[in-house]
């Protein structure tokens, strides 16, 4: 402050034309006063310099800010995400939607545990499956909630969901298929992969696959997620006989198909489960 005071009142005095009082009786003062001002302007200069230089670096940081938080949510939009409506063509490469595990469908209230009321587990059961539902879906909104608030870069959350949602895998090892199976319906997630078209010549338009089917099971794998049976389609030996279960109208069929791409667009689907053994 007491630099920038000196200057101006010098630069002012210096422009109006005013004379210093008994300055220009002393030898030499226009020399000394010249070179204060030349002092007090190079003062000036590193302190303009300085003051631009921080100001870029505040633009480069708040520049930061803005790309690390990203777009901003839309008014209204639900803590977690309704279940992706998108269909997977056979034999496509798996989104973020699939690695990460599909989400309740619109309106669901989470875990429904009366949906299980049909499916012959006992109270215990019931009450262990909710639990672990509760715990994992907490955790689940905190992991989105630090992802929006560190501004992770894109793949982490859907990598760290996924690998929260190996937990619930958990109910498939504990308590077998068919529990598993329950679980899923009562969370709101779909449960099985449906055929929504077939292509003309394919390997499923051979052995009459039609569009509505489930597809239950292939290769004696049981398939929940679209992903899953892309992936069952992919492995193994090109060729190999295959059979695939499908659910159709409230009965299994089982048909023999080359392994690999079945030509079909499959997606989604939540159904009732019949009752566990």
């Amino acid at each position: 402050m007491r630099i920038g005071w000196v200057l101006a009142v010098a630069l002012a005095a210096l422009a109006g034309g005013f004379a210093l009082a008994g300055v220009a009786d002393i030898p030499g003062s226009a020399a000394a006063t010249g070179d204060e001002i030349a002092r007090l302007r190079g003062e000036l200069a590193v302190e303009r310099s300085a003051r631009e230089a921080l100001a870029a670096q505040l633009a480069r940081v708040e520049a930061d800010l803005a790309s690390l938080r990203g777009p901003a949510p839309a008014a209204g939009a639900p803590e977690v995400a309704p279940d992706a409506a998108a269909e997977v063509a056979d034999g496509a490469e798996p989104t973020a939607d699939d690695v990460a595990a599909d989400q309740p469908s619109p309106g669901h209230a989470w875990f429904d545990a009366a949906r299980l009321s049909g499916a012959g587990l006992s109270e215990r059961e019931v009450s262990d499956l909710k639990r672990l539902f509760d715990e994992t879906e907490l955790e689940r909104l905190y992991l989105r909630d630090q992802a929006t608030r560190e501004g992770w870069p894109d793949g982490r959350l859907a990598q760290e969901i996924a690998n929260l949602d190996q937990r619930l895998m958990s109910v498939r090892d504990d308590y077998g298929e068919a529990a598993y199976d329950w679980f899923l319906y009562a969370a709101g997630r779909p449960n099985r992969v449906k055929v929504e078209g077939i292509l003309a010549g394919s390997a499923a338009s051979e052995v009459g696959l039609r569009a509505g089917d489930h597809i239950y099971a292939y290769g004696g794998e049981r398939i929940y997620r679209p992903w899953s049976l892309v992936q069952s389609t992919q492995s193994g030996r090109l060729g190999e006989t295959i059979e695939v279960e499908v659910e159709r109208a409230g009965e299994r069929v089982r048909v023999t198909v080359p392994r690999g791409p079945l030509g079909v667009r499959i997606g989604r689907d939540s159904v009732e489960p019949p009752p566990v053994d």
